[in-house]
């Protein structure tokens, strides 16, 4: 009996301290890789530093779900996609900053050369706290599934942006204080720095040199 309440008690201290695998299961837009998410999770801070090894225990407990789970969303990558329209993305880029946004159309060969650079960005500035907001325009999650399945999954959220016509988006763009001109050239980037304003954008572009550049002024002082 006593060994039975002792194991009910390190059950419920590891539920209730592994906040990080609560914040993370079936959270598979974000956390497409499942195992030990809630370890990683508390270790980023999703909680406090004493939750990561009772996250440990958590996940460790459930990987017959998270195994399968990551299998899935690997191999069902257009089920990943967030699926939003210009409301959310004006909310989204006003509630991280500094930023880098980036629009794009998987079967414009501009952004297929774009996509692996914009990876390589990506998994550099990971140390920073660096939001990427990452739009698709395609017609449907599978267009753009067809372009990310080359690849490794990106370390940002996956958003299509659905409902959109161009002269909305050139409002929206305009909103953040960035100078549009038509026909509008994909894909389309941009870098805010901490306080929210364009530091420089970019049309049509694929070499991200200079986007790195201007990532790297923020951070020189």
């Amino acid at each position: 009996m006593k060994n039975y309440k002792l194991l009910c008690l390190i059950i419920f201290i590891s539920i209730s301290y592994g906040c990080g695998t609560m914040v993370t299961l079936g959270e598979n837009r974000q956390w497409k890789n499942q195992i030990y998410a809630g370890t990683r999770a508390s270790a980023q801070g999703h909680g406090t530093q004493i939750d990561v090894p009772f996250s440990l225990i958590v996940d460790t407990v459930i990987l017959p779900y998270t195994i399968p789970r990551t299998i899935y969303n690997y191999n069902n990558i257009d089920m990943l996609f967030f699926e939003c329209d210009i409301d959310y993305f004006k909310f989204d880029m006003r509630h991280a900053k500094p930023s880098v946004m980036v629009f794009y159309y998987a079967t414009d060969d501009k952004s297929n050369i774009l996509w692996p650079n914009l990876l390589m960005l990506a998994n550099q500035k990971r140390k920073h706290y660096l939001k990427f907001h990452i739009y698709s325009l395609d017609k449907s999650n599978k267009d753009v599934a067809n372009l990310i399945s080359k690849y490794d999954l990106p370390p940002f959220l996956l958003n299509r942006l659905e409902n959109w016509y161009q002269m909305q988006l050139k409002l929206a763009l305009e909103s953040l204080g960035m100078h549009v001109e038509e026909p509008v050239i994909f894909p389309i980037v941009a870098v805010f720095d901490e306080d929210g304003k364009l530091l420089k954008q970019w049309y049509g572009i694929q070499d991200l040199a200079e986007v790195e550049n201007a990532i790297n002024s923020m951070y020189v002082h």
